[in-house]
Formats: structure tokens, sequence, C-alpha cells
């Protein structure tokens, strides 16, 4: 996205996160699966997702975990974003059942050696992180980790839950509080107090325990509201949920919270020996199943595999099984996927079933090689610069693009046009974000810093140079100059996705609406802001064309029931339209 991210603060619209789980097939342990590896390389094939920070949190499978690790959760040592290791010298390694690493930054500096050794186990998740909800720094590093009634819970999410303030305003009146403030810990708090198995309370219940440890004391003669009361006992939800069984119904629990937040999530949820792999009621955003094949045997599967996208999982030796549906909720064990529930569809804002599948993951955020919907994503963009090409040709000597995202819908319109393709930009791929204020000089050299002009290709000519969107503009108009300077004799516009005019509120950082171009001027006045000959967009109706003409039905789709009814073919749009799949009632302040 040449235009959307600035070069030197990193402001801009942002890449949302991504999920990464497996877990090795039976017998345990499996001596051909190394699941912390294979975590960490499907990490590294989905860092495009999130460049903030990185985790990854195993598990033996077992229901217990080391004893020192549980305590030092329930005393309050250690919050949902730390690093979990034993310590304590009577300890085997093999004791600590759950494991985790996080830090801040991509995955290769995140992980050393010694952490991959550490975080053996036979299930797993991964995360990296790029904050939408929530403050960039270690506790709201993901997998989050909690210690309840039911043992370990990890967490990995992707998304953004809509209307969240209302969410986390509950949870705080039936006695919850919060160690983290993403609103991934509202997903795991949210279902803990969900109904659970033969629960006829209603889905939020008060209950006179706090979620993490600092509520009443369980004894009945004490009153201490501190964390310091010895009687307070180890489980934080004791008195939130009727099961007396210990094992918690998950698919109902997640039923339930989708029926009163059915948007924007896909996470997984690992307890115990089994990985829950859940998506929104809308579809909004990605996940998808695969499976390792045996080291020596094909026909045995040595690992299952849930991710974001499927441009991972070559890295991984895995093959594609398929996406989780929307609304769906995937049961994960060494012996194989189970679909165990699938909540009802949800009506769209629109007053029609319809999924919402977030249209910028073909737009931008996937890397081209992935597949969605039964189309690559690489496809779709070309087919964006072809309808683009029809909507919007003008005179040229050179089609070019603004690297890398944009290079498709570059081809795709040359392909249209008869207009030859032809690099204009060389970009620095070592030039990332940066969290130092910048200088205003350092702004001014920013796009410089960035990219070089290859003027030997195009002085004298007229050049079309195509960016896959445009948000801010400020990117692009420095492009701009620095091609007229190297020697363009005309450059003109071409955006290959509808002016972006509102914000998200689904897991894409988006700016204010008063920071969106699209808002402060007309398309008409948009050239003697770029100091481009001409400037001009996709339609939205271009868009769904080229998104829509390659949809394949999901092989796991059954098509029964309510589902049978639903326009598998919807797409968000709202940043573009301003229509959000559902009503929402707050705005965030980014």
């Amino acid at each position: 996205m040449g235009d959307n991210s600035d070069p030197v603060s990193g402001t801009g619209m942002r890449e949302e996160c991504a999920v990464f789980g497996c877990i090795a097939g039976g017998p345990w342990p499996n001596p051909d699966v190394n699941v912390a590896e294979i975590i960490f390389n499907g990490l590294v094939g989905l860092q495009h997702r999130g460049q903030e920070s990185s985790g990854i949190v195993t598990g033996s499978g077992d229901d217990k975990s080391c004893r020192h690790v549980r305590e030092q959760f329930v005393s309050g040592q250690k919050g949902l974003g730390e690093n979990v290791f034993c310590k304590e010298p009577q300890c085997e390694p093999d004791s600590t059942k759950i494991r985790a690493k996080k830090a801040m930054g991509m995955v290769n500096t995140a992980f050393k050696d010694e952490d991959m050794r550490y975080l053996k186990g036979n299930l797993g998740l991964g995360h990296n992180r790029y904050s939408t909800a929530g403050r960039s720094d270690l506790i709201n590093c993901q997998p989050l980790l909690l210690y309840t009634k039911f043992g370990e819970i990890a967490i990995a999410h992707n998304g953004e839950v809509v209307n969240q303030k209302s969410l986390r305003n509950s949870i705080f009146r039936h006695g919850g509080t919060f160690t983290a403030d993403s609103d991934t810990e509202m997903i795991v708090r949210a279902l803990l107090l969900m109904p659970g198995i033969d629960e006829q309370e209603s889905p939020m219940t008060p209950t006179p325990t706090a979620l993490n440890g600092h509520g009443p004391c369980e004894a009945n003669k004490c009153s201490s509201p501190t964390k310091s009361c010895s009687n307070k006992g180890d489980g934080r939800l004791s008195r939130s949920i009727s099961e007396d069984a210990g094992e918690p119904d998950w698919a109902k629990r997640i039923v339930a919270l989708m029926g009163q937040y059915p948007l924007a999530y896909s996470f997984c949820l690992m307890h115990k020996d089994s990985i829950y792999a859940v998506r929104d009621c809308f579809g909004n955003r990605p996940l998808v199943l695969g499976k390792v094949p045996g080291l020596y045997d094909p026909e045995k599967v040595d690992a299952w595999i849930v991710a974001s996208e499927t441009c991972c999982f070559k890295d991984v030796g895995c093959k594609a099984i398929g996406e989780v549906l929307p609304g769906e909720i995937v049961k994960i064990t060494r012996n194989g996927i189970e679909s165990v529930a699938r909540a009802p569809p949800k009506l769209h804002v629109s007053r029609k079933l319809t999924t919402a599948f977030c249209v910028f993951e073909y737009v931008y955020f996937a890397r081209g090689d992935t597949f969605f919907e039964g189309q690559q994503v690489y496809s779709v963009r070309e087919r964006c610069g072809r309808q683009l090409a029809k909507e919007s040709w003008v005179e040229a000597d050179i089609v070019s693009n603004v690297p890398d995202s944009a290079t498709a819908a570059a081809l795709g319109f040359s392909a249209e046009s008869g207009i030859p393709y032809k690099e204009v930009l060389i970009k620095n791929p070592y030039v990332g974000r940066t969290f130092i204020q910048p200088s205003n000089r350092l702004r001014q050299l920013a796009v410089s810093k960035k990219f070089g002009a290859l003027a030997e290709n195009f002085a004298g000519k007229r050049i079309i140079i195509v960016d896959d969107s445009i948000v801010r503009g400020n990117t692009l108009q420095a492009i701009v100059k620095l091609l007229r300077d190297a020697g363009a004799k005309e450059v003109h516009v071409r955006a290959a996705c509808p002016p972006v005019r509102n914000p998200c509120y689904m897991g894409i950082n988006i700016p204010t609406r008063k920071e969106l171009i699209a808002n402060q001027m007309t398309v008409e006045e948009m050239p003697a802001f770029f100091g481009a000959d001409s400037v001009s967009y996709l339609s939205i109706e271009g868009l769904r064309t080229a998104v829509e003409q390659g949809i394949k039905e999901n092989p796991r789709e059954t098509n029964e029931g309510e589902w049978a009814q639903v326009n598998k073919k919807g797409h968000c749009v709202a940043c573009l339209t301003g229509e959000y799949p559902v009503t929402v009632q707050e705005e965030l302040d980014w």
C-alpha cells in the first residue's frame, strides 16, 4: 500500500493481526512434529499482518499446569502479556504444561533458539499483532494466557469487537476487571460469563467473584476486597457460571457470545488438549484450515493447522482443507477437525441475510498468494486493474505501480489498456516503521528514503501510476513529485479501490474521517493536491465485479438450515460506503 503507511511515523491504514494454531496428530508426543517450530514458521509467513509484537503459547495437552506457574498468575505476580517460566529448582522442565514466549518486534527477532527448545509441546497458538484496540505494549501481546477454574486458557484473536464499550461495561457490572486493555481479553472474560452446561440463567449473570482474583473473598465471613486475602482461592470464576463438572461447553458459550456481539473476530482458543477455531457470524475476518501430511506416510496426518491466510501453509508443508465458515466453531484435536456448532446468521443492517467478508483483504491486507473464497488474492487485484482501465483509460506511454501491493493491479491495467508496464520506482526493503518522533526534515525526506526513481525507464514519458488505494494521500503526493523531478512528462494517478471515506470498527486502523483525503476534497480537486495530470478511482461496482467474479463455493459449506438462505458473496465495504454490517454505537478514537 504505497500511500497508506507513512514511511516515517507509521500512520495511515494499518494491518490487522495474524493468528496461527497447530496441534500434533496423535499419539502424543509425535516425534515427527515440532509444534513450536511449525508455529514459528507460520508466523514468519504471516508477518505482513502485524509487526508490533509476536507470541507463541504451547501446551502438553494435560489438564494441569506447573503449580509454581499457576501461583504466579493467581497471586498477581504475572500479567496476561508476560512470559511464563518456572524457575523452581525442584521442578523438572516437563512439569510446566503451558509455556509462553512473547516479545515486541518481528518474529525473527522475538524468538531465540533457547525459546524454541523451551516451547516444546503437543499443541499451541501463535500471534503477530498490530494494535487496533489497546496499547502497543507487552501486556497486550498475544496469545493471551489466563488461569481460570477450568485451567489455563490461551487465545489468539484477529479483528475487533464492535460496540466493545457495551461489552466491557457488562463485564464490569458483573464483577469483572481487566489486566490488559485489548478487546481480546474481553472475549475471554465474556466467554467465562456466558452460559455453560445446563446454564439456565441469562447470558450475563451477576457474580460475586471478580474475574482476575481481585474481588471479594470466597470465605463466608471475610469481606476483604483485595487480592491480599489468603482465603480468596485460586479460581477466578468459581461462581460466575453454574457448571460444576469443571468442563465448559465452549461451543454453547461462543454461540451465546455471537448472539450478542456478532462481529468482528476470528480467534483460536486453546484449552487442555483442544483448539477451538471461531469465525464471526458475518465472516468478516478470515480463518482457514489445513493439515500437514505424514513425513513418511502421506495418508497419515502429522498436524492440523488453523491460520489467518493460506500463504503460510507452504512454509510448514501444509495442505489447505477449507475456510472456517461464518459463524462456525471448529474443534481441533489430535484426532482431527470437527465442526461442533454454527451460530445462526445475522441480518445485515440493510435487512438482508448476507456475509460481510472484509473487502480490504483483497485490496491490500492479504498476501497475493493467499486463497480466499476459492480464488487467489493476486488474481482479484489483477482484475481490479483491468476494471480500472475500462473505467478510467487515459493516453500514456507507461503503466507502473507504487511498490509492492499494487503490482498486480498495474499489470491488469496494462493488459487491458495495451499500454506497456514498466517499473518506475524501486523500494528500499529495509525502511520500516519507526517509533521515533520524526523531525520536519525527516518527514520531507521520507519518500526519498523509501523509494528510488528509475529515471531511465520513464524520463520524458507519460506515466500512469497505479496504487492499490489512497487514504491520506501524503505519500502519493511526494511520489508524484519524485517522478516529475526525475523527468516524467505527465503523471496520471489511478487507484484500484474506491475512495476511503469512513473509519473501520472491525479490526483495521483507519485514520479519522477528517484525515481521509476523500473527505477533504473532491476527486476533481485532487490533481492539484497531488501535482498530477489526472486522478481517478475504481468504482464500487467495479470493485464488486472484480471480487465476485472468481468466488467459488466453500467445499466445507453444507447449505443447510438457516444458512442456506444467506448470500455467501457478501463483502463489507463500510470504509467505502459508510454502510456497516451492524449498527455502530460508538466512535473509536485512533
